[in-house]
């Protein structure tokens, strides 16, 4: 049963263990900072079991290291915290409660989990420096990490657990059925917003009213200037000029590179079995005109014998018209006939001397690229406060952005997330340190600072009038749209008054027939709205997104979905999925007792 469980935990818990190492840690060193704290400080003791201040200390600040600078605040903070103190007292009590009904996993069955996540691999194979950099960043060791897998790993066992000895009964299956395969027609009608906009007057007092009670809106976007030195693998291609002498030499050190292809052709024939392939066989050793009569009409001569079973030394050794086989495939055997083979050859220097060129820049500057990306890093380091004495170094040229908000700019540095983030750091726009290298694409490189640097201010009111104007005068064109809709909505039994409302403001009914609940057949607000409505003939109006204006949706026709519309297999799967939901929801039921039951002492 365990090893079950085992088997899907395996295959579900990689978006658990991404979650972990995606709050990169860069401002300090795992090992500087645990030698720093030889001694911990319990948090909170939960059943006589210690959460360190340490281990606390860590959550959070893995925490606040992916949240926006410009969204923290004390507040924020605090929230945070108590947030991180609630999961780490859940995961200390589901632990301990798992482990005390015989859950258990071992280590090497987490560790083969960790090799498997595509995150930590390179050409398809683990890469322990990809690891060991995202555990770093992560703030991790690999021993922590490992015991974070492998906790996460045992609670979804019990998890697991709940679901799937969970089950539905056949009237449960049968209500399912019925309310969410349910069909509905209804008809709706849009209220736009913008036909009340000639409607809606604004005062000046109502305008200045708004401008002081919300005036820290009204500021100024802070904006930046950056300098910048780029390290760029086509810029380094542009200063490699080889000689005669060097590019002659690289050909011979390639020549392997520079070769035509290896060519044969031949004709073959499957059969479902081998006892017919060499019946035929023998046939045509007499014959040999018969193969070609018999060869397969779909596929033509070849040139290519990438993916067949032939042995390229047998084609080589033999001659054209030669048989070979039969050979055992998947699905019976092939027999083959050769036309012709021409062994692969070099091609002379003057034909690819071109190609030599591209390639013999490429490989240096690749190279050197990667000499230089070390000095970029060593470089921006040692002079953090300027980028001159860095770009002196590596013969490289600082260049200037024009001013920059958060949202950045069109430009390929400029443009980038990773770029706006770094230079909207507190270490880079407050503390005026060189960023980091910053990995644009596969080929370019930056580093980049504060060249200049403005602040948010207050805009007067004069300066933003027309936009407060045009603010209070839609919020004034939706209330009356509302107002409208909910007029409708009374209206549903006085059809006379509802001809008139439509006639009056242009309003049309918009039909929908046999609608399901995840149709299209309407916009999915309006939609949903249809499927909340409890009886036939029935209003219900909801404001539409984008402050775009109010929908009156009229329920007309229910029909219930049907069991007998559903085959065997479509019946089982919904019957997994509700005994799944019952077993998710009796799980989250037993982790909130043990937290209610759980003792806490906080110090």
């Amino acid at each position: 049963m365990l090893q079950k469980f085992n088997e899907k935990i395996q295959g579900t818990i990689a978006w658990v263990i991404i979650g972990i190492v995606a709050f990169t840690f860069t401002l300090f060193g795992i090992d500087s900072y645990l030698q720093s704290r030889h001694t911990s400080v319990n948090e909170v003791e939960v059943n006589g079991i210690p959460i360190s201040k340490q281990a606390f200390d860590i959550n959070f600040r893995r925490a606040r290291q992916v949240q926006e600078a410009s969204s923290q605040s004390l507040l924020d903070d605090k929230v945070l915290k108590q947030q991180i103190l609630n999961d780490m007292i859940s995961t200390v009590v589901n632990k301990n409660a798992a482990q005390k009904v015989g859950f258990g996993l071992d280590a090497s069955i987490a560790n083969n989990a960790i090799l498997r996540i595509p995150e930590f691999q390179k050409d398809g194979q683990f890469s322990q420096d990809i690891y060991q950099q995202a555990l770093n960043n992560a703030f991790f060791t690999p021993q922590s990490f490992l015991n974070e897998v492998r906790q996460g790993m045992l609670l979804n066992q019990q998890r697991f657990a709940f679901m799937g000895t969970s089950f539905a009964l056949p009237d449960e299956v049968q209500q399912f059925v019925k309310l969410y395969g349910q069909k509905r027609n209804y008809r709706y009608v849009t209220i736009p917003a913008k036909t009340f906009l000639n409607r809606a007057s604004v005062s000046n007092d109502e305008i200045k009213a708004y401008f002081n009670a919300h005036e820290s809106e009204f500021n100024t976007e802070e904006r930046i200037k950056l300098e910048y030195v780029k390290l760029a693998m086509s810029d380094l291609q542009k200063t490699i000029t080889p000689t005669e002498d060097e590019l002659k030499a690289y050909y011979e050190t390639n020549q392997a590179s520079y070769m035509t292809p290896t060519k044969w052709s031949y004709r073959f024939i499957k059969f479902d079995d081998e006892a017919k392939a060499k019946a035929f066989h023998e046939a045509a050793l007499a014959n040999p005109e018969t193969f070609a009569k018999h060869a397969d009409a779909k596929i033509q001569e070849s040139v290519d014998a990438k993916g067949t079973i032939l042995d390229p030394d047998l084609l080589k050794a033999a001659q054209p018209g030669d048989m070979l086989g039969p050979f055992k495939d998947q699905k019976g055997a092939v027999l083959f006939q050769v036309i012709g083979y021409e062994d692969a050859v070099s091609e002379p220097y003057d034909k690819v001397k071109s190609e030599v060129r591209t390639q013999y820049i490429s490989d240096k500057a690749l190279i050197e690229y990667a000499r230089l990306q070390d000095e970029l890093a060593e470089q921006s380091y040692q002079t953090p406060d300027m980028l001159e004495p860095v770009a002196k170094a590596l013969g490289l040229k600082t260049e200037k952005t024009a001013w920059l908000t958060k949202e950045g700019a069109k430009g390929a540095v400029t443009d980038s997330p990773a770029v706006l983030k770094a230079a909207f750091s507190h270490d880079v726009l407050h503390l005026g340190n060189n960023s980091q290298p910053i990995q644009l694409d596969e080929e370019t490189i930056v580093v980049v600072r504060v060249d200049e640097y403005k602040p948010s201010v207050a805009k007067s009111l004069p300066e933003v009038r027309e936009s407060i104007q045009s603010k209070l005068k839609q919020d004034k064109a939706i209330k009356l749209a509302e107002q409208l809709g909910e007029q409708l909505i009374q209206a549903d039994e006085n059809h006379g008054l509802d001809e008139q409302m439509f006639v009056t403001h242009g309003l049309k009914w918009q039909n929908v027939t046999d609608a399901y609940r995840e149709s299209s057949l309407a916009e999915p607000e309006v939609n949903h709205l249809a499927f909340t409505i409890s009886k036939v003939q029935m209003r219900s109006g909801v404001a539409l997104a984008d402050d775009a204006g109010f929908v009156v949706v009229e329920l007309q026709k229910v029909e219930d979905g049907e069991l007998s519309q559903l085959d065997k297999e479509q019946l089982e799967s919904i019957s997994q999925q509700i005994s799944a939901n019952f077993g998710s929801v009796d799980y989250d039921l037993y982790v909130s007792n043990l937290i209610d039951k759980a003792k806490v002492v906080r110090h």
